[in-house]
Order: C-alpha cells, then sequence, then structure tokens
C-alpha cells in the first residue's frame, strides 16, 4: 500500500520521518504507509493489521485532536466492552507503538497516547516498543529521536519486518493527527470584526474560527534572497516519478515564489533536525555544510541544543547563518520548511447579536528571542495590520463548548486575558435571550488581567451584561494593581459557598479558557479545595471524583492551550 499523510504539524513530520528511515532500513520485506487518522477505517481494518504505529497529540484538555476524536473514541469505548467481557480480543495479532505529543506544563501530558496505548493492550495488541512520550516544552525531537532508537533496535530482532527478498510483505501504518495551535500574550490584543454575509459559513456561540496566516513581506523578501530566486519565480511541485506514496506535495501549482513563501511555509519556527540534514545536502563539502552534518550527528547533540533548541532559532535565522547552502525549491517546500499553520481563535460574538459576522480576541505576539531577533506573531500580526475590506481566508470549526440547553442552568465562566472571548459570546447569547423574555439562571464571570488601567478589555460591555442581567456578578483579579498578587482562582475560592452551591445543588456548568499551563491548573486545584472544604471533611480522592463526575457529564469543559 502506498499513502501520505494530509494533516500539518509535528506529527505528520515526524510520520515522514519515520517511514522514510523504515523504507530504507527495511526496504525489500515491508511496505509503509502513512495515513491520517481521520481517513482510516479502524474499526473495519485495524483487526486486520500486522504492525501499527501511532503519533497521538494531545489537545486542549487532554483531548484528542479533532481529526482524532472518532477514532479515539471508538477505540476506548472498545477498551471499556472488552473489560467487561472476558476473552474478546478484538486486536489479538496486531503489534503496535506508540509515541505521543504533549507538553509537560500541561496538566494532562500526553494523555491522548496514553490512553491510546492502554486501549490497544486491553484489545489484545502486542507493544513492539515502549510507550513514548514527547514534551514539546523541552526537545521533542530529542525524545522522538530516543524512541526511535528503541524502535529499530526491537524490530531488528523480530520476525515483523525483514530486508530480505523473498519475505511476503507487511503492512505498515502511521496513524497521524494533527496539532492545532493557539497563541497567547496579556500586553496587548485587538479586536477583529469578520464580515461573513454571503459566505455561506455560520457559526454558534463557542465555536472557533481558523484563520490562514500569512508572512510579511519582509520575511517573504529575505526567505526569496537566500533561496536566491526573485519572488516573480513561477514553479510547480510534482512528485517525482516512481517514487510513489514517499513524497506529497505540499500545494497545488503553479504558483510564483512569492505566494508560497507567504502562505505555505514557516519559516520563522525553529529549526528542526530534519531540516537542518536536509539543508545540509545542497551545500556540497564546503565548510557550511560540515557544520550543518555536525549539527544534527550525535556528537552535535549539545551544540544543537544550545545554538538551535534552547535559542528557539527559526529557519529564516539557519538558513542566514549558512547563505552558502542554497535548497532547490523541491527540497525547500517539500522537507525543509514546515508547513504554515492555520491558527484557530476561540469565537468572541453570538450569531443571535451578529449573525452576519466573526469577532475575534487576539493577543498580539511581540517579544524578543533569545537570539536579540524581533518574533512576531504571524497570524496576530496579520490581524492587528487588517485594514477593513481586505479579505482574509477563513473557516468555522465547529466546537463542543457551549452553553447548556436550558437558559435557566446557573453559569460558572473563568476566562482571564484572551480567555474571555467565548464568554463574550456566550453573554451575547445571554442577553438576547433576556430581551426576548427568557429567564436566566445565573450567571458568574472570573475575568482577569494585569492592570485595570490598560489591560481591561470590553469593560463597558462587561459592565452593561450586569445591569440587562445576562451577567449576574462579575469577579474581577488585576494582578499588577497591588504589590499582592491577585488571580482569579483566589476569587474564586473567595467565592466557594457561592460556587459550591451553584454546582452541587443548582446543576451549574463550569466553563474555563485560556492559558492551561498555568491559569486552568490553578483553576482546577482550587475547584477541589472547594468541593473538598464543602463537602465538610470529605478526602481529596472523594473532591477529585466530584470534579471528575462534573467533566464526564458535560458540566465542567475547558477550552485551553
Amino acid at each position: 500500500m502506498a499513502g501520505v499523510a494530509q494533516e500539518t504539524g509535528t506529527s505528520e513530520r515526524f510520520a515522514k520521518q519515520l517511514k522514510a528511515e523504515l523504507t530504507s532500513r527495511y526496504r525489500e520485506g515491508t511496505q509503509f504507509d502513512v495515513l491520517d487518522i481521520e481517513d482510516y477505517r479502524a474499526e473495519q481494518c485495524l483487526a486486520g493489521e500486522q504492525l501499527v504505529f501511532f503519533l497521538m497529540a494531545t489537545y486542549g484538555d487532554g483531548e484528542p485532536t479533532d481529526n482524532a476524536a472518532e477514532f479515539y473514541s471508538w477505540l476506548t469505548k472498545a477498551a471499556q466492552r472488552a473489560e467487561g467481557e472476558e476473552g474478546e480480543k478484538l486486536l489479538e495479532g496486531v503489534s503496535f507503538g506508540v509515541f505521543g505529543l504533549g507538553n509537560k506544563q500541561y496538566e494532562h501530558f500526553c494523555a491522548v497516547g496514553k490512553r491510546v496505548h492502554k486501549a490497544l493492550t486491553q484489545l489484545g495488541a502486542t507493544p513492539v516498543v515502549r510507550r513514548g512520550d514527547g514534551d514539546d516544552d523541552e526537545d521533542i525531537e530529542a525524545d522522538f529521536e530516543l524512541w526511535r532508537t528503541d524502535l529499530y533496535a526491537s524490530l531488528d530482532k523480530s520476525a515483523l519486518v525483514s530486508n530480505q527478498e523473498g519475505r511476503d510483505a507487511a503492512t505498515l501504518v502511521l496513524a497521524v493527527d494533527k496539532v492545532a495551535s493557539y497563541e497567547e500574550s496579556d500586553r496587548c490584543c485587538v479586536h477583529v470584526e469578520l464580515d461573513i454575509s454571503g459566505t455561506g459559513l455560520s457559526y454558534e456561540a463557542g465555536d472557533h474560527v481558523g484563520i490562514h496566516a500569512q508572512n510579511s513581506a519582509a520575511v517573504v523578501e529575505q526567505m526569496a534572497d537566500l533561496l536566491g530566486l526573485p519572488l516573480d519565480t513561477v514553479f510547480r511541485l510534482t512528485v517525482p516519478e516512481g517514487n510513489p506514496g514517499e513524497l506529497s506535495t505540499p500545494f497545488a501549482g503553479p504558483t510564483t515564489l512569492r505566494t508560497a513563501l507567504a502562505w505555505h511555509a514557516d519559516v520563522l519556527s525553529p529549526a528542526h533536525k530534519p531540516a537542518l540534514q536536509a539543508l545540509a545536502a545542497f551545500g556540497g563539502e564546503g565548510l557550511e555544510a560540515a557544520r550543518l552534518r555536525h549539527l544534527v550527528s550525535p556528537a552535535g547533540k549539545e551544540e544543537y541544543q544550545e545554538w538551535v533548541a534552547s535559542c528557539n532559532r527559526s529557519l529564516l535565522e539557519v538558513m542566514a547563518a549558512f547563505p552558502s547552502v542554497k535548497p532547490s525549491l523541491g527540497a525547500f517546500f517539500g522537507c525543509i520548511a514546515p508547513r504554515l499553520q492555520v491558527r484557530f481563535y476561540s469565537i468572541s460574538s453570538s450569531p443571535l447579536q451578529h449573525p452576519t459576522s466573526i469577532h475575534v480576541t487576539c493577543a498580539v505576539i511581540r517579544e524578543t528571542t533569545p537570539t536579540g531577533r524581533l518574533h512576531e506573531g504571524v497570524a496576530s500580526r496579520m490581524l492587528q495590520q487588517a485594514r477593513v475590506g481586505q479579505e482574509l481566508p477563513i473557516f468555522v470549526r465547529r466546537s463542543s463548548f457551549k452553553l447548556p440547553a436550558s437558559p435557566a442552568t446557573p453559569l460558572i465562566m473563568v476566562g482571564p486575558g484572551t480567555g474571555l472571548a467565548p464568554f463574550r459570546g456566550f453573554l451575547q447569547e445571554r442577553a438576547a435571550l433576556a430581551a426576548a423574555g427568557t429567564t436566566l439562571g445565573p450567571a458568574h464571570l472570573f475575568f482577569g488581567c494585569r492592570q485595570r488601567a490598560c489591560d481591561f478589555i470590553y469593560q463597558d460591555e462587561l459592565e452593561h451584561f450586569v445591569r440587562c442581567g445576562a451577567l449576574t456578578r462579575l469577579h474581577l483579579a488585576f494582578s499588577r494593581d497591588s504589590a499582592q498578587k491577585d488571580y482569579v482562582q483566589h476569587h474564586l475560592e473567595r467565592s466557594a459557598a457561592d460556587t459550591w452551591a451553584l454546582i452541587s445543588q443548582a446543576g451549574g456548568h463550569i466553563y474555563v479558557c485560556g492559558d492551561a499551563k498555568a491559569m486552568a491548573r490553578d483553576v482546577h486545584r482550587s475547584l477541589l479545595t472547594i468541593a473538598q472544604q464543602q463537602k465538610q471533611a470529605g478526602s481529596e480522592e472523594d473532591a477529585e471524583q466530584f470534579i471528575k463526575q462534573l467533566a464526564d457529564a458535560g458540566r465542567y469543559q475547558r477550552d485551553v492551550w
């Protein structure tokens, strides 16, 4: 079989790298496929596979990415059934490996990879290598490299693959999911309204808008200079004959170099080892090529970590440091520059008030990297500089982060900074319902920012929501307005009795949106503390079980990044 992944992100890049290495290592005895998990019919096909690897990213609140959701749901439910039905081993005879992608700063580090590995084992499949956990906060490249080393050592000893002629071909499936990308900073943000009239787009409060980002003209021009080609160069990327399935074209053609660099090449993200290795092939035997080869070698591991990884040195910076190395356009767009990813934002409006527009509350990224380079967020810069009448390519992604079916259900919303975005949509919806005579349940919003004077976004509108009854109480935390830090979780704990009454007696829903690394984790701990205290001498285990029951019932939802 032959196939390629069609999604973007780290998991796709790792899958293609793994496929290339496996093809080279076991070329005579095994066939390899890279498939998007969304396109793989696991329920019909997985039990018949001989060897399968899953590269699984964890998204948001410990959940699978959108295109992995259906597979994940089927697999975990099948594993649960297997626990209660002795002898039912649907995947007996299937060998597998799992590499999870995540970030240790998040509460549910590589949770999806861990659960997929456990579920496969429960269904009778046999792991051929230890589960890999990749930490994007440290060095996910090194984590993947160590996992691959263990994998090859295991496969070399097994009968699953062979490089000898005459052996029956095995089939390897790489199931890849996409990573969605969010950006956050509370120093500056912009409000953008996107006119969707006549586009056929529709949305609900709580949905996400996907925006195709575009590199700035300055970045495009600098990159073209490094490639040594004029921006009006017209080219088309094609797959070499006789090499089906090994490569895929990242975009349709023909196109100009200006357009390709603007919309398709991610040159501002940190450069990865495979990119440096591919670059070295275009440097001949010169000193710069030798230096690149050293950086990606085992001997150069510490230098790579110091010069590239620790400094977040971008692909653009790397190529500027090695000006004699000029890759072909096919190599640059095919295996050196990652694809520029879609940016997703929580929609900050309600169609009940704004049926023909989608509002975006975007934090503007502008910071100096350790190398001294001014780094600006690709999408946030584009939105900040957008002008009335300018067209932007967007689409709507449905979300489960929704208001309860009954407007009378009590709400507790926690959203500091731009985490306020979906709750602005919720409150617009409630205001419209109240104006129509609908009876609303109580709603509490916990909002925080650095300083009231300059960071209190949508202040007038939030105060209006209180006056019109859409919002029962607005809890405010300004972390820099006093000597003692003041955060939303502190206000949540101060309102412990009211919070507990709403969720334990009135069936209220809790929503948290924003930073997963600190805020969401601290809010979760505060909820556990409230549950433990209000249950009067209840144990920590009881509190954790109570919060888990809320989450399982859909009454505790988090849209975090």
